[in-house]
């Protein structure tokens, strides 16, 4: 068995550390999992570089490509699919005096709906809702919660066009 072979067959068992991983999964070997908690489902593929830090929740049939940096408390429904490069941020902090503007970290969960798509180089901020079926254009920043079956791109992103539910 080769190397590559040999870590991914050890990645796609739950480990020690509390990771979840279906055995239909595909991970890129250089794929790190961090902290506890990372839960990946059926035929979910993951691309190289990836960072996934847990706990998190990546269901069925999702692709992950290159690069991808996932931060804890993030929910990805099935089919969903994300664009190279692309950050979803959970963690921000509340804003203190003029002596220490960033003070206690704070987790809003993101959620990306069922089939929605967000491509390459987005950044997704914590708290954020994606619709299902929505999709995030490339380079984009997006703030505010995407509705279901609609494009937005920018930054930040904004509302472009509906998309057909077919």
């Amino acid at each position: 068995m080769s190397l590559t072979q040999e870590v991914s067959q050890r990645l796609r068992r739950p480990s020690r550390r509390g990771h979840q991983v279906d055995a239909s999964a595909r991970l890129h070997h250089t794929v790190r999992l961090e902290r506890h908690g990372v839960a990946i489902g059926a035929r979910t593929r993951v691309g190289g570089g990836c960072v996934l830090v847990g706990p998190l929740q990546i269901d069925d049939a999702c692709f992950l490509n290159e690069g991808v940096n996932v931060t804890p408390a993030v929910h990805l429904e099935e089919n969903v699919s994300i664009g190279q490069f692309v950050r979803l941020i959970t963690g921000t902090h509340e804003i203190g005096d003029r002596n220490r503007r960033a003070q206690d970290t704070i987790r809003k969960p993101i959620t990306v709906g069922r089939g929605a798509w967000i491509a390459a180089g987005s950044m997704v901020m914590p708290g954020v809702t994606i619709g299902a079926g929505a999709v995030v254009a490339a380079g984009s920043v997006v703030t505010r919660d995407v509705a279901p079956n609609t494009l937005v791109m920018g930054t930040p992103a904004r509302f472009v066009r509906d998309l057909p539910m077919d």
